[in-house]
C-alpha cells in the first residue's frame, strides 16, 4: 500500500488550523511553518504579545538586525550606536528567531519614543502586532517621513491606526539633517523630499494628562523601572 506522508502530515496541520483541538504545536512549529498560508492564519499573530518570545538589551542583535535593513531603506532609520543603546535611557528588544526589533527612548515623563521599528524577517503583516507589544511595553510616540502631497504615507497611516494619532510636530524635509554616512541617508531620488512629523498615542495623552488618576502613578512607576530613572 502506497502512504503518501506528506498528505497525511498536510490533513493533519489544517484539522488543527481548523479545529484548534487535534493536536498542540509550540510557537517556533509554528514560525517553521509561516510561510505556508495553507496551514497558519496569517492573522493569529498573538504570539508576538507575548513577553516570554523577546529579547531584552540584545544590543548586538539588535544592532545586527538594523544593519539587516536594505540600503534603500536605510534613510527611514536613524542610525544609533551601542553606547547610545546601552545608556540607561534606551531599551532594545528582538524577537526570539526572526529579524524584528525596536527600542524605546526614556525622553521625559510621559513620553518614550518607539525606534528603529524593522522587521527584516520573512514574517509579512505583523506591523499591528509588533506596534501594539511596543505599547505595552511603554511605547507612546513615533516620528516618521510623511507621504509626499500632504498624504500620511504607508508608515503614517499603520501608526495613527495604532493610536498614535496626535501629531506633535511637522517640519518640511531638511537635507542639512541627513547623517554624515551616506547609507543611512534618505534615497531622495526614489523617495523624493517627504515631510517629517512626530506622532503621539493620543489616548496615552488624555489619560496621563488627567489629575488625581491613578494612570500617571502607575505608568511613571513602570518607566522609573524600566529605565532606571531617578
Amino acid at each position: 500500500m502506497n502512504i503518501n506522508i506528506s498528505r497525511i502530515i498536510k490533513e493533519s496541520l489544517n484539522d488543527y488550523i481548523q479545529y484548534g483541538c487535534f493536536f498542540r504545536i509550540d510557537e517556533t512549529s509554528k514560525r517553521s511553518l509561516k510561510s505556508d498560508s495553507r496551514y497558519i492564519n496569517e492573522d493569529d499573530n498573538s504570539w508576538i504579545l507575548k513577553s516570554k518570545n523577546w529579547d531584552v538589551n540584545d544590543y548586538d542583535r539588535f544592532l545586527d538586525i538594523v544593519e539587516k535593513t536594505p540600503g534603500d531603506l536605510k534613510g527611514f532609520l536613524t542610525q544609533h550606536g551601542e553606547k547610545e543603546i546601552s545608556s540607561d535611557s534606551w531599551v532594545t528588544y528582538t524577537l526570539k528567531g526572526a529579524d524584528v526589533a525596536f527600542a524605546l527612548h526614556y525622553v521625559e515623563p510621559g513620553v518614550v519614543e518607539i525606534c528603529n521599528l524593522v522587521n527584516n524577517s520573512d514574517l509579512k503583516g505583523i506591523g499591528p502586532q509588533v506596534l501594539q507589544f511596543a505599547k505595552m511595553q511603554g511605547g507612546t510616540d513615533m516620528d516618521n517621513y510623511r507621504g509626499l502631497n500632504g498624504e500620511p504615507g504607508k508608515l503614517g497611516s499603520l501608526y495613527r491606526s495604532q493610536g498614535f494619532d496626535k501629531q506633535t510636530w511637522h517640519d518640511e524635509f531638511n537635507p542639512e539633517f541627513q547623517p554624515d554616512d551616506p547609507k543611512w541617508r534618505l534615497n531622495t531620488e526614489k523617495w523624493g523630499t517627504p515631510d517629517v512629523e512626530g506622532l503621539r498615542r493620543s489616548k496615552h495623552a488624555m489619560r496621563y494628562g488627567q489629575a488625581y488618576r491613578p494612570y500617571k502613578k502607575k505608568y511613571d512607576d513602570r518607566m522609573k523601572k524600566k529605565f532606571n530613572q531617578e
